[in-house]
């Protein structure tokens, strides 16, 4: 699992920029259009926003700084999110690493190519999407004046001006009792 400096948990993925926008203007349209209430509020965070100031570190390591814009980050210890669309198609809950997706396609084109191939789980072989993978990530408005939106295993979070996960493997264990008829049981971390 991946907690934040608060203590906050995520199972298995967090959000800063478009996706997280989208949670949130999706909650105007949830109770109208059910489950397609998502894709309209991503069509609407689509067509108001041109891109987040963010700084991007893994590990420490400054990946995204100042003087690039960014349309996404996805920091995930699962491979897909919501109805199964594969956001972090590499993402393993056993390999000890959060994958970090970065996408920068900001222009209109780059933007609706870039949603049609995450749909598909293609969009990881995009030149303006990079794939990195650490235990620690950090994400900081690179505007000590502008927050950002976080949305954390798909429920919307507060606005941050700076924001760390830190992998936690073998955080939790889940187990459950041995069926009567002797059916083993192995624990999950």
């Amino acid at each position: 699992m991946l907690v934040d400096e608060d203590g906050n948990v995520v199972m298995n993925a967090v959000h800063a920029g478009i996706a997280a926008a989208a949670t949130g203007n999706a909650e105007g349209f949830k109770d109208v259009l059910g489950a397609a209430g998502y894709a309209a509020g991503a069509l609407k965070a689509d067509a108001t926003s041109g891109g987040w100031e963010l700084n991007v570190k893994v590990d420490g390591e400054e990946v995204v700084g100042d003087d690039q814009d960014v349309l996404m980050v996805t920091v995930a210890i699962g491979a897909s999110v919501g109805g199964g669309t594969r956001v972090a198609p590499e993402a393993s809950h056993s390999d000890r690493k959060a994958s970090v997706m970065i996408a920068t396609a900001l222009g209109a084109w780059d933007r609706a190519t870039f949603a049609a191939d995450l749909r598909r789980g293609k969009h990881v072989d995009r030149d303006d999407v990079m794939v990195l993978h650490g235990t620690q990530i950090t994400v900081e408005s690179a505007d000590p004046d502008k927050t950002f939106l976080v949305n954390a295993d798909g429920d919307l979070g507060e606005r941050y001006h700076s924001r760390t996960w830190t992998l936690r493997p073998g955080a939790w264990v889940c187990r459950a009792r041995a069926h009567q008829r002797g059916v083993n049981i192995v624990s999950a971390s």
